[in-house]
């Protein structure tokens, strides 16, 4: 019965650990690259 409550509630809010940890590695390697070459 956990499984199933655990599995809507990701279902609900859509964002899941791998989202998060995609959305920030994202953020870190647009912030680093612009570092890295510069501001334009």
């Amino acid at each position: 019965e956990e499984c199933c409550f655990i599995e809507r509630e990701a279902k609900e809010n859509r964002m899941t650990e791998e989202d998060l940890i995609g959305l920030v590695m994202g953020l870190f390697f647009i912030t680093g690259y612009k570092t890295m070459f510069g501001k334009e």
